[in-house]
Formats: structure tokens, sequence, C-alpha cells
């Protein structure tokens, strides 16, 4: 992941992340992320706890960067649409500007990911009974769990093509396929 920044000592780059995840959530309102939560437990869950200030306040960063991922997404979309009816040199212009926006939909990707990472073993690490179970989160920020962990190999595969047959980046169909708990 941090080969991305070649000019970068990987040291500095991870810390710059670490420090940007901090002043990230010092920003957030746990009462707040807890309100956002909605889902009451189903019947098959069981409750094992609450999560603390500092689990939530990470849900909502994770929370955060996907909607800004998801929002990258669909401006990306337009334009790669725009591209494809760009002619001369406005072509090769929109088709600039479309890689500039990949480029930046991969780093918000990949920051995603290592969000939802870094939650999910945060929950573990809160919460190790939940290992080898299924985990979610629920309201007022209650970690449930259910039945052991079932194969997610049915994930499923989604390609999208522009004109000129080529294929979206990969992080717009990982967007696109991707489930939330």
């Amino acid at each position: 992941m941090l080969a991305v920044y070649p000019h970068i000592p990987q040291e500095a780059v991870m810390l710059s992340l670490i420090q940007q995840l901090t002043t990230e959530m010092e920003k957030i309102d746990p009462n707040e992320v807890r309100k956002g939560l909605k889902d009451k437990p189903a019947p098959h869950e069981h409750v094992i706890g609450k999560a603390s200030d500092d689990l939530v306040k990470l849900y909502g960063v994770r929370e955060e960067q996907y909607r800004l991922l998801r929002t990258h997404a669909v401006q990306g979309l337009r334009i790669f649409f725009d591209s494809s009816s760009a002619k001369g040199m406005e072509e090769k212009r929109e088709v600039e500007k479309a890689q500039m926006f990949v480029d930046e939909g991969e780093r918000m990707r990949r920051r995603s990911e290592l969000l939802d990472q870094l939650f999910w073993t945060s929950v573990l690490e809160e919460f190790p009974e939940t290992d080898h179970k299924d985990i979610g989160i629920r309201q007022e920020g209650q970690i449930v769990c259910w039945k052991e962990k079932s194969s997610r190999s049915s994930v499923q595969v989604i390609e999208i093509g522009v004109s000129g047959g080529g294929q979206a980046s990969s992080w717009l169909r990982d967007l696109l396929r991707m489930r939330r708990q």
C-alpha cells in the first residue's frame, strides 16, 4: 500500500496516516454517530456489548470515508461519460482529467479498506468473543454477532465498460460490490 508514495519514506507515510486518523477521530462526537445507528439487532443476533467511544469514533470516520468514496464514484462516472463523447484535444483533456480522478479514487479506496480493516480488527480486540463469528454494529453502538463466520466467497464481480472497450478502474467496481455490515 505504501509503495504509492515512492518519494516519501514509508515511515513518514504511515505516521501521516495515523496522525490524520487521530485528528479525524478527535472531531467526531460519538453520541452523534450512535444516533445515526438505526438498525436494531435482528432476532438471530446476540448483543455482545456496547462499543467504546473510540470504537464509535473510528466507525464514524470509516463511514465518512465510504460516503466520500461513493460521492467520488458518482462524479467519476460523469467524467467517464463526458470523456467518451469528447473529440480531439478536448478528448485528451477529458481523458487526463478522468485518469487523475481514477488515481484519486484508488487512493480513497485503499484508505477505505484500511479503515474497514482497522475498525473490524478493533472490534475483535475490544470483543474477543466475537472471533470466528459474523459481527456487526447496531443501534446505539451495540456490537452483535451471530453464527460462525460464513465463507465470503460469493463475491459478485461487476464489470463496467466505457466507450473504446476500456474498463473502469477497480476502485469503482469494488465500490459497487462493497457490502456493509
